[in-house]
C-alpha cells in the first residue's frame, strides 16, 4: 500500500471558524469532492494587504521519502558578539537581562557557536591597548573584568553544558558529544601595531561606550604604508593571548609573568576552533595577500605557544564583500601560504558572511520581494566558491558564521522602531537559507547573527545603538524573539556534527521533491532551474527529511506576509492511522516558544494555518507509534491535542532511536498542493 498524503493550500473563499456546525462540515465535505483543476480562487484585500495579480496555476510538490538525494552537513548555530547587553557592569539590578541572556544561550545548547569580541568595544577584545614602554619596561596587558567576564560567561554557556543535570530542554539534545564547542575570534587586533600614530580608544569606565573607529586605524586602508614589523608584533600579540586562555599565564614582552587567565586547555572541553580577524577587507583595508601573511603568522604562533599537536581547528578569513573572488584564490590556494600553515587551511573552515537587506523598515509587504531573489542569489555565490574550493584545496570546509537580514539604517538613532513581525521574516529567511544550503552540502555551517543586539539605553549605560535589526533576543527581556526559537526549533530536529569534506559523513537525509504542473513532473532535489523556481515563485517553502533518528519531518515556512493555509487529507482511504505532530514559531508566539498540536488525517479540520512568515516542522508518523513517543516526552508545559503554546519541548538523542519509528506498512509519498493568489490574512 501507498500513503499519499496531500497538503493543499485552502482557497480564500473557504476559510473556516471553529466550531463548526454539522451543515457547516457538510459543505466542506462537498467541496472537497470537486476537483482541484476546477476551484477558483477569490481575491480577498485588506488595508494590511497588497493586492497581487491571481494566479490559478495549480502546482503539487511530491516529496517521496524512500529517494534521498542529499545529506545534511549543515550545523544551524548562531554567533555571539560582545555586544553590552551582555555585561555584568551596564546590566542594572532591576532588569537583570545579562544573566537571562546566558541562561538562554545555555538552552539553545548550539554548537560551533561564534563569539566575537569586536573592533567598537576595544577595551572588551583587546588585551593590549598600549605598546610597550621600554623605558619603564612595563606593558598595558590587561583582561579586564569586562573583557574576561563575558568571554567565560558565552564559554560556561557554551562549552560548559553539563547535560547530566540540565532538565528535557537540553539534556537530550541531538549533539552526542560531551561538550559542544566555541569558535573563539578576538579578531581585533592593537591598532598601534599597524602604522599609524593614532591608536586612541574610549577611556571611560563604561565599556559600553561604542568606538566605530578603532578597527580602521592604521593599516593600508587609512593611506598609510604596510610595515613588515605588523606581522610579528600580532602574531606575538595572538601567541600570548592564546597562552593566557589555555595555559591561564605567558611572558609579555619583557619576560614578566602575566597570569590570571582560565588555563582552559586544548581538545574536547578546551580551546577547539579559532577565527583569525573578522572581515579583514574592512577592518585596517587588508589586501589578500597581507592577510595570509598574518594568518600564517598567527597559526604558527599559536601553534608553538600551545598547540603542538595541531589539535585546534582555524577559521578565516570571515569576509564580509561578495564575489571576491582574488581573496577566495588567494586564500584557498595552499601556494599562497607558508608550508607550516597549508594544514590549518586544508583542515580548517573557510568564513564569509550573508546579510540580505530591506528597502523599508516597516512596510512589511515589501520585504517578500526584497529578500527571496537576494537569498537566489547567494547561493549560486556559494556554488561558485565550493567550486572554486574543489579546485584549489578540496577538503577545506566552507563556513557562513554570519547570516540574516539588516534593515535600513539600523544603527541610526532615528530609525523607526521594527514590527514584531519583522523578526518572524527573519527567522523565516534563515530557516529556507539553511534548508537550501543543506541541499546544496557543501556549506558546513550556518551562524544566525547575532544573539543579541539593541537600541540606545542610556538607563543601562548603552548610550550608542548597536544592530537592534538583527538581534535573536528581546533588548529588554532577555528573552529569544522568533529567530531564536526558529534555530532551537530547527535543533531539536535536525543536527550535524562537523565533519571532514571527504569523509561523506553526515546528519538528515533529504528525500526527493518533485514540481507536478499541468501534466508534467519536474524533480527539483538538483540544482536544476526547476528546483531554483519552486523556492523563489512559491509563497510557501517545503522540505522533506528523515532525521538522524528516523523520524520524517516536513520543513514548512511561510515565505510571504500573507496569511497561507495547507490541508492534510490521505488518499488512501485504509491508511487512516497517520498523526501530524505540528510545532510552528509564528507572530502567535511572540518572545516564546513554539505551540504544538496534532492534525490526524481523519480530522474534520485536517489543515493547518501558516500566518505570516511562520516556521513549522511537522512530524509524520503512525498514530500506534505516537502514542509510545508521547508518553515517552511528555512535557508538562506543553498541551500537544489543543494546540496551546508549547514549552521548551524535549530533544532526542542523536544515538537514541525514536519510539515514532516502527516498521510501516507502506511507502510513504507526501504531497503538497499549491494554488497561487492573495489570502486572507484575517485571524483563523
Amino acid at each position: 500500500q501507498q500513503l499519499m498524503v496531500v497538503i493543499a493550500t485552502m482557497p480564500m473563499s473557504r476559510r473556516y471558524e471553529l466550531p463548526l456546525s454539522p451543515a457547516a462540515i457538510t459543505r466542506i465535505q462537498e467541496a472537497d469532492k470537486v476537483d482541484d483543476n476546477e476551484r477558483t480562487t477569490t481575491t480577498t484585500t485588506t488595508t494590511t494587504t497588497t493586492t497581487t495579480k491571481t494566479d490559478n496555476t495549480q502546482k503539487t510538490y511530491a516529496m517521496d521519502f524512500g529517494t534521498v538525494v542529499a545529506v545534511s552537513n549543515t550545523i544551524a548555530t548562531l554567533q555571539v558578539v560582545s555586544n553590552p547587553v551582555l555585561s555584568r557592569n551596564t546590566t542594572n539590578n532591576d532588569s537583570p537581562i545579562a544573566p537571562v541572556l546566558f541562561d538562554n544561550l545555555k538552552s539553545l545548547n548550539a554548537d560551533l557557536v561564534r563569539y566575537a569580541a569586536w573592533y567598537p568595544y576595544p577595551r572588551v577584545g583587546v588585551a593590549e591597548l598600549e605598546p610597550p614602554n621600554a623605558t619603564s619596561r612595563t606593558t598595558s596587558w590587561n583582561f579586564g573584568e569586562d573583557l574576561q567576564q563575558m568571554f567565560l560567561d558565552v564559554w560556561n554557556a557554551v562549552v560548559n553544558v553539563d547535560n547530566s543535570s540540565n532538565n528535557s530542554s537540553s539534556s537530550n539534545n541531538n549533539n552526542n558529544n560531551n561538550n559542544n564547542r566555541l569558535v573563539v575570534t578576538f579578531s581585533t587586533q592593537p591598532a598601534w601595531m599597524f602604522n599609524t600614530t593614532d591608536w586612541s580608544y574610549p577611556k571611560s569606565d563604561n565599556t559600553g561606550v561604542a568606538d566605530f573607529h578603532y578597527g580602521k586605524r592604521g593599516g593600508p586602508g587609512s593611506n598609510n604604508k604596510w610595515i613588515p614589523s605588523t606581522t610579528k608584533l600580532v602574531a606575538d600579540y595572538y601567541a600570548r593571548f592564546a597562552s593566557w586562555l589555555v595555559h591561564g599565564e605567558f611572558l609579555d614582552e619583557f619576560g614578566n609573568r602575566v597570569a590570571g587567565g582560565p588555563a582552559l586547555g586544548v581538545g574536547d572541553g578546551g580551546i577547539t576552533h579559532w577565527e583569525v580577524f573578522n572581515e579583514p577587507e574592512g577592518e585596517h583595508g587588508l589586501t589578500a595577500h597581507q592577510y595570509n601573511l598574518l594568518y600564517d603568522a598567527i597559526v604558527i604562533a599559536i601553534r608553538n605557544a600551545v598547540d603542538p599537536n595541531h589539535t585546534i581547528t582555524f577559521f578565516g578569513p570571515a569576509l564580509e564583500s561578495h564575489k571576491q573572488w582574488d581573496r577566495w584564490r588567494t586564500f584557498l590556494d595552499p601556494q599562497q601560504h607558508q608550508i607550516e600553515a597549508r594544514d590549518a587551511v586544508a583542515n580548517g573552515y573557510a568564513s564569509f558572511h550573508f546579510y540580505a537587506q530591506t528597502k523599508s523598515r516597516t512596510d512589511a509587504n515589501s520585504w517578500a520581494s526584497d529578500v527571496w531573489p537576494q537569498l537566489e542569489t547567494f547561493l549560486r555565490e556559494v556554488k561558485s566558491i565550493s567550486d572554486l574550493g574543489d579546485q584549489l584545496n578540496p577538503t577545506t570546509r566552507l563556513a557562513i558564521n554570519e547570516a540574516g537580514v539588516i534593515p535600513p539604517g539600523d544603527n541610526n538613532q532615528d530609525s523607526e522602531d521594527l514590527p514584531p513581525i519583522y523578526f518572524n521574516m527573519v527567522a523565516a529567511f534563515y530557516t529556507v537559507l539553511w534548508a537550501e544550503l543543506s541541499v546544496q552540502n557543501v556549506v558546513d555551517l550556518l551562524g544566525s547573527s547575532q544573539y543579541c543586539g539593541c537600541p540606545a539605553m542610556p538607563e543601562r549605560n548603552i548610550p550608542d545603538r548597536m544592530y537592534p535589526g538583527v538581534s535573536m533576543t528581546n533588548w529588554t527581556t532577555g528573552n529569544g524573539n522568533p529567530r531564536y526559537w526558529a534555530l532551537k526549533l530547527i535543533n531539536r530536529y535536525s543536527y550535524s556534527k562537523a565533519r571532514s569534506r571527504s569523509n561523506g559523513a553526515g546528519g538528515d537525509r533529504i528525500v526527493r521533491l518533485t514540481l507536478r504542473e499541468e501534466g508534467k513532473d519536474t524533480a527539483t532535489s538538483s540544482s536544476s532551474s526547476g528546483r531554483e523556481s519552486t523556492r523563489s515563485s512559491s509563497s510557501i517553502y517545503v522540505q522533506g527529511r528523515i532525521t538522524t533518528d528516523s523520524k520524517e519531518i516536513l520543513i514548512l515556512v511561510n515565505k510571504s506576509n500573507q496569511q497561507q493555509t495547507v490541508r492534510f487529507t490521505d488518499s488512501n482511504s485504509s491508511a487512516d492511522d497517520t498523526e501530524y505532530h505540528v510545532s510552528v514559531v509564528d507572530e502567535t508566539t511572540h518572545d516564546g516558544p513554539w505551540k504544538k498540536f496534532v492534525i490526524t488525517s481523519t480530522s474534520v479540520r485536517p489543515f493547518l494555518v501558516l500566518r505570516p512568515f511562520a516556521v513549522a516542522v511537522v512530524e509524520i508518523h503512525d498514530s500506534s507509534s505516537t502514542r509510545s513517543s508521547s508518553e515517552n516526552n511528555k512535557d508538562n508545559n506543553t498541551n500537544t491535542n489543543t494546540g496551546i503554546r508549547g514549552g521548551d519541548a524535549a530533544i532526542p538523542d542523536a544515538g537514541t532511536t525514536s519510539t515514532s519509528t516502527t516498521e510501516r506498512r507502506h511507502a510513504r509519498v507526501v504531497h503538497i498542493l499549491h494554488s497561487n493568489g492573495n489570502v486572507d490574512t484575517g485571524t483563523a
